[in-house]
């Protein structure tokens, strides 16, 4: 007898439209978001929240070309970059940290366009910044990103700018980018509300290798809500502390 594969009686049109781009990326070409707009029957800017919510659950990721590909949910295997390491050495610290200051703490990567969120450890109190281990935000929407931004020249702050141009939802405002990263240079941390998400508010440094070259960076996230001025210097101090042990985990052995 032959499975039954008649269209549901109720089926959900958001659900089928990401099943169908799952077998798109599993077929191993590069998918843009005007193939899979064209593919679905929907507007681009459809197109792209499902992509982006593939790229979050790791369904999917994107190359150098910004197109998407099979990502490690699909493939069984992590992304070239050495995170797994990264992320096993810095869980125990973002664990001490998360203690130490009654607040959730993450550690993510720039990568080009995007920031990846590689390990989380989550505070007891409520209510608490869950985990964002796994996601993947636009490289202004993290503080980790903000350092990679803030070391850029004026004219490759622009192309990074430019590259938003079809993702308008996301695209920062240069002049107030560049106003936020010339005090993230004077600083030495990043401050920011709502960058990853609404109602969420973060304090993070950097972590740099031996040779001074930007790991990722560290940041602890609590509700807006509970966040004060005055608890800033406290916290970039433990942060420091907490990138100081991990790029001593970091440097190579003697």
């Amino acid at each position: 007898m032959l499975d039954d594969v008649r269209r549901p009686a109720y089926a959900i049109a958001s659900v089928d439209h990401a099943l169908r781009l799952i077998v798109l990326l599993q077929a191993g070409d590069p998918v843009t978001v005007t193939a899979a707009a064209h593919e679905l029957g929907v507007a681009r800017s459809t197109a792209h929240r499902l992509l982006r919510m593939l790229v979050y659950r790791n369904f999917a990721r994107q190359d150098e070309a910004r197109a998407y590909r099979a990502g490690s949910a699909l493939t069984g295997a992590e992304p070239a970059e050495p995170h797994a390491a990264l992320r096993e050495l810095s869980r125990p610290h973002l664990t001490v940290l998360a203690g130490a200051v009654g607040e959730s703490a993450h550690l993510a990567v720039a990568t080009g366009l995007r920031t990846r969120f590689v390990a989380s450890a989550e505070c007891s109190r409520t209510p608490r910044i869950e985990s964002h281990e796994g996601r993947v935000v636009p490289a202004h929407r993290a503080c980790a990103g903000l350092f990679a931004l803030a070391s850029l020249p004026a004219e490759k702050l622009a192309d990074y700018v430019d590259g938003f141009s079809a993702e308008p939802e996301v695209q920062p405002d240069f002049p107030r980018l560049r106003r936020e990263l010339l005090r993230v240079r004077d600083r030495g941390f990043a401050i920011g509300h709502g960058l990853s998400a609404q109602g969420v508010s973060c304090v993070g440094v950097p972590v740099r290798s031996a040779d001074g070259l930007l790991v990722g960076g560290v940041s602890i996230s609590l509700p807006t809500s509970r966040f004060r001025v005055e608890r800033v210097p406290a916290l970039v101090s433990v942060l420091h502390r907490t990138a100081g042990a991990l790029e001593a985990d970091l440097r190579p052995a003697q």
